[in-house]
This record gives C-alpha cells, structure tokens and sequence, in this order.
C-alpha cells in the first residue's frame, strides 16, 4: 500500500485489496514500521524513509 502511495490506508477497499486483515491491523503495523524507523508519517502521508526498502519490497513481493 505505501509503494503504491495510497493514502487512505484504513478504508474497507484498501484493506481487501491488499489483504490486510482489519483496519486495527493496519494501524498496528504502521505503528511498528514507523518505531523500527522504516516509514514516517509525514503531512501528506506515510513514507518509505529508505529508498532500497521500497525497491526490495517490489522486488521479493510483488514479482
């Protein structure tokens, strides 16, 4: 979802479209990414905040 730079992470088709399981789970892992410091919450949004993780997860997941 953050490759692809949506930025309503916890509606019902964003959720089902990328297999997220429930709008609380989307919130939990946002807020494990960003404590491990691999996104940021930004004024427009979360972002990768290293490049090399948005090519590697394009690269092993989305082949």
């Amino acid at each position: 979802m953050l490759i692809d730079r949506e930025t309503r992470h916890t509606t019902r088709a964003n959720i089902d479209k990328y297999q997220l399981g429930s709008s609380a789970n989307v919130i939990r892992i946002n807020k494990s990414l960003i404590e491990k410091e691999i996104i940021d919450e930004q004024p427009g949004g979360l972002i990768i905040l290293d490049p090399v993780y948005s090519t590697c997860f394009r690269y092993y997941y989305f082949i």
